[in-house]
């Protein structure tokens, strides 16, 4: 699904040309640290499809780490001077992910080691598409780091589909 977000007015066009408003709260992508999380199957119904089934991930993935998860990525960004190049290649490498720089400035690669879900963690999902809840997750804090980016993120491989690892690749355009 293509689709991209800007962070200014809080938009999401999809491909078929819908916009949806979203939220403007937290996000996902700490390696495994979702405080308060409760593993339930309620969030949502899992027979969504096409613009409503990334809304709902949109809106989960901000349920899921809207207290902690964005802070530790806020701290990241501000021990960092909002340097992403610093950041993918220091602040992103650790026992939990491991980011890189592709062209500095503008992509970078972020992987986690392990499947951070706690959905998936609990055995309430198995699914493939649930890794959008993750792609959801990094869109959603790329736009609270910087709201006047432009941030496309593009899942490339997950565990849920066979990989090691979860890699994401991510483009930044400023001021877009």
């Amino acid at each position: 699904m293509k689709e991209h977000y800007k962070t200014g007015n809080r938009s999401q066009v999809l491909q078929s040309g819908a916009i949806i408003r979203t939220m403007d709260e937290g996000a996902h992508g700490d390696g495994g640290a979702h405080e308060g999380l409760r593993c339930d199957a309620t969030s949502y119904g899992e027979q969504a499809n096409g613009n409503m089934e990334a809304m709902r991930y949109r809106e989960e993935a901000i349920e899921c780490v809207k207290d902690y998860v964005l802070q530790l990525h806020k701290q990241i960004y501000a021990k960092y001077n909002g340097d992403f190049d610093r950041i993918y290649t220091e602040g992103y490498n650790n026992k939990s992910y491991a980011g890189r720089v592709i062209e500095q400035g503008m992509v970078y690669e972020l992987s986690y080691l392990e499947c951070t879900c706690p959905k998936v963690k609990c055995g309430l999902r198995n699914h493939p598409q649930q890794c959008e809840c993750s792609r959801q997750s990094i869109l959603h804090i790329l736009s609270q780091l910087e709201p006047d980016s432009h941030f496309e993120v593009r899942i490339e491989n997950t565990i849920l589909r066979g990989s090691d690892r979860c890699t994401f690749r991510i483009t930044r355009h400023e001021g877009y």
